[in-house]
């Protein structure tokens, strides 16, 4: 008789601990797929920063070319008698102009080569997680069968 209850005692137990396995694998099922959007969404903004980042290498590139050809024309400028002194003050003016714009477009470059490599730090960070979460939803759906 014990024999018997014994056995009932176990069915009873597993199908309880089915149930607690398969709560378990929904809970990291629902876990990984926020963690995949979350991730998805870190892809798209390294993404988006990347094209900034290109665009404002463009710019910058394009300002050290007007910046270069200003202090040529300056010092070319120089070198002429001062009835052009006017035509002088104005690409001097010019290259101080550039020169700051230059300036602020190397701080922007570096600001956003910081951004880049945070989100890039950060997606990595998610995609461990979710590598976790797949790692351990295996060992559930393992242990299941």
């Amino acid at each position: 008789m014990q024999e018997i209850l014994r056995a009932c005692d176990v069915r009873l137990t597993v199908p309880a601990h089915i149930s607690e396995v398969l709560e378990t694998n929904k809970s990291l099922c629902q876990q990984l797929n926020k963690a995949k959007r979350k991730a998805g969404r870190l892809e798209q903004e390294v993404e988006q920063l990347k094209e900034t980042l290109r665009e404002k290498t463009l710019a910058l590139d394009r300002a050290e070319r007007e910046l270069h050809q200003a202090r040529r024309q300056a010092k070319e400028q120089h070198a002429l008698p001062p009835k052009n002194a006017q035509e002088r003050k104005d690409v001097i003016k010019q290259a101080e102009g550039l020169q700051e714009q230059l300036s602020q477009l190397q701080s922007e470059n570096v600001f956003l080569r910081q951004q880049l490599g945070e989100v890039r730090n950060k997606a990595a960070q998610e995609h461990k997680v979710s590598d976790a979460f797949i790692c351990e939803a295996d060992k559930v759906e393992k242990e299941v069968r």
